[in-house]
């Protein structure tokens, strides 16, 4: 059972993420924002959840302790492993800014301790789409 103050620091570390991921949900320039606008201009339906794939790069060593955090966190380390200082991670997040914006605060907290920063790669599956029938999808010609 974790301490007090490791109760104490989660919690503190959970509010500061929320915070952050509630001002720049509200931003509609953000980063969050705009990438929501791009996916559902790509197709994918806002709102809907998606695993999602983080890059997280690393400056200092030592982040391999990091492996166990990130799970316990919800995030499944990418299969084939870490390769040098990057590794990937997924995630199920709704496709809302909030949600990203959470996702991505998180790990950026949590990969400060290596120098590093978390990036957003993107849904892990294509949308769906519609088939069209035969005839429209042949070109005349």
């Amino acid at each position: 059972m974790p301490t007090l103050s490791a109760r104490i620091a989660a919690l503190a570390a959970d509010t500061t993420d929320t915070v952050v991921a509630l001002v720049e949900a509200a931003w509609p320039r953000s980063l969050s924002s705009r990438e929501i606008d791009r996916l559902a201009s790509e197709g994918y339906e806002t709102g809907s959840v998606h695993e999602m794939y983080f890059l997280l790069s690393f400056e200092t060593p030592g982040w391999e302790h990091l492996l166990g955090p990130l799970q316990r966190a919800g995030f499944v380390v990418g299969d084939g492993g870490p390769l040098g200082p990057f590794l990937t991670v997924k995630a199920p997040v709704r496709l809302r800014a909030f949600e990203l914006s959470l996702a991505s605060a998180r790990l950026d907290r949590m990969v400060a301790r290596y120098g590093g920063f978390s990036t957003l790669i993107g849904p892990a599956a294509t949308r769906a789409t519609e088939s069209l029938p035969l005839e429209k999808r042949l070109v005349p010609g």
